[in-house]
C-alpha cells in the first residue's frame, strides 16, 4: 500500500468525475466494505503495524475521509450510504450527505446530529424490484412509510 499514491489517485480521479458531471451532489458509496479482508491481507497487516493503526476500520475511516474532503475541495457535496454512519456515527464531516436505506439506521438520530439524509428505505424505491410496478412507484408516499 502506498497511502500517498493511492490518495493522489483518488483525489485526481474525483476531480475528472466532478467536471465530467455538472450537479452538485456526488454520490461516493461507502456501503458494503470488508475490513475484515484487510485484517487478512499481509501488506495491508504491514501498513497497519508500520503506521500504527489499530484496525482496519482506521483505514476505512481515512479513505472516506479523504474521498469526502476531495469532494468539498472541488465544491461538490458528498453523498454516501447509511453504512458510513453505522460505521462513523458523527466522526462524519457535517457537509456529508446520508443516504439511509436500511430499516436499522436510525434517521432521527442522522438529523439530530445535523446531517442531511436522503431517506430510500421503502420497498419501492429500487429500481431492481422487478416485482414493483412504475405505478407503485410514482405513487409511493415516503411520508407515509
Amino acid at each position: 500500500i502506498n497511502a500517498t499514491l493511492t490518495n493522489q489517485v483518488v483525489f485526481n480521479l474525483l476531480k475528472e468525475l466532478s467536471n465530467l458531471f455538472t450537479d452538485s451532489f456526488f454520490h461516493l458509496g461507502g456501503d458494503e466494505v470488508q475490513t475484515v479482508l484487510w485484517d487478512e491481507d499481509i501488506e495491508t497487516v504491514k501498513y497497519m503495524k508500520l503506521h500504527n493503526i489499530s484496525s482496519s476500520k482506521d483505514i476505512y475511516l481515512d479513505f472516506v475521509r479523504l474521498a469526502h474532503d476531495t469532494i468539498l475541495e472541488l465544491g461538490k457535496i458528498p453523498v454516501g450510504w447509511g453504512e458510513i454512519w453505522t460505521n462513523f456515527g458523527s466522526t462524519l464531516n457535517g457537509g456529508v450527505v446520508l443516504q439511509k436505506w436500511l430499516i436499522q439506521q436510525n434517521i432521527t438520530d442522522m438529523i439530530d446530529h445535523g446531517y442531511r439524509v436522503i431517506n430510500v428505505e421503502a420497498p419501492t424505491n429500487y429500481l431492481d424490484h422487478l416485482d414493483v410496478t412504475w405505478e407503485e412507484m410514482y405513487s409511493f408516499e415516503m411520508c407515509n412509510y
